[in-house]
């Protein structure tokens, strides 16, 4: 194996023979006498230049590289669950602060008014003509909307449709798939709710379950429902089970739960294994088989 040796004197680069090992001669370029390492000093010099060459130095470099991107990888994968839990944490948080401002629109129409809004204006024949998220529009701070509704044409006449794509915010769930003009928030109608059939408006008088016993608004998923439509759910066909896809009911695009808004203003989740007599309960505002909501 030769031996590559520098001489100290003169920085010349020698390369000789093993046999020549330890042995001293003169430097062949500036004739000064020089010592030779021995064998076993050349091969440490030799493993002492390979730990610190550049092909050593990238192949660490590229170690160190390719570890240090798989822990970003490995990272990356056990927070992925995370993030996605802090977005729907997000999106349920956003949906419970629209229900707030709801509730206290409602609250606020009941103070003005003495009784909650009906469900619907209705014509002579008792058809739904208005919905009650219109008749809230001044109490959400939406007067420029209100103003510019025609109650002298049903909802979808020729002017009030030019008001369909202003959808207020508030009425809509930001757990809706993107695009859908769909409100996010409904009203149950029945006879023994808040919200009776026929355009009949409901005082908290009359609500002998107890305020925070009464269900008032409830989320709902991709309904389809335009915010100036008439139509929520009712009571004797909808599902009284939380996040039924299939059937109408209480439901949101999180997994679990779904949001609602009792008749004093505060906003919980309904967990998805409430029973379905306890939900029918505290939708009635008067129901003598009264069972609390988990």
């Amino acid at each position: 194996m030769p031996i590559d040796f520098t001489c100290p004197h003169c920085g010349h680069p020698t390369r000789v023979a093993e046999v020549h090992a330890g042995r001293t001669g003169p430097c062949a370029a500036c004739g000064q006498a020089i010592t030779l390492p021995t064998l076993d000093e050349s091969r440490r010099q030799g493993r002492q230049v390979r730990r610190g060459s550049p092909a050593a130095l990238l192949l660490m470099v590229g170690g160190v590289g390719f570890i240090g991107l798989l822990m970003i990888a490995l990272l990356l994968a056990l927070l992925a669950p995370l993030r996605g839990t802090s977005h729907a944490q997000a999106r349920i948080r956003e949906s419970q602060n629209n229900l707030r401002q709801i509730a206290l629109a409602l609250h606020n129409y009941h103070a003005t008014y003495n009784s909650l809004p009906p469900a619907y204006v209705a014509d002579a024949e008792g058809n739904p003509l208005h919905s009650w998220r219109v008749l809230l529009l001044p109490c959400l701070d939406r007067d420029d909307l209100y103003s510019r509704y025609d109650f002298d044409e049903p909802w979808d006449g020729p002017n009030n449709r030019l008001l369909l794509a202003e959808m207020p915010a508030v009425y809509r769930s930001p757990s809706d798939l993107e695009g859908s003009d769909g409100v996010g928030y409904a009203v149950v109608v029945g006879d023994r709710t808040l919200f009776p059939p026929g355009g009949e408006a409901v005082a908290f008088a009359q609500v002998r379950d107890g305020l925070s016993n009464t269900i008032m608004v409830v989320e709902v998923h991709d309904s389809g429902v335009a915010w100036l439509e008439p139509a929520d759910l009712e009571f004797d066909s909808m599902a009284m089970v939380v996040n039924d896809y299939v059937d109408n009911g209480i439901a949101s695009g999180e997994s679990g739960a779904a949001n609602i808004a009792l008749a004093d203003g505060e906003v919980r989740e309904l967990r998805v294994n409430t029973p379905p007599d306890s939900i029918r309960a505290a939708l009635t505002r008067d129901g003598g088989e009264f069972i609390p909501l988990p």
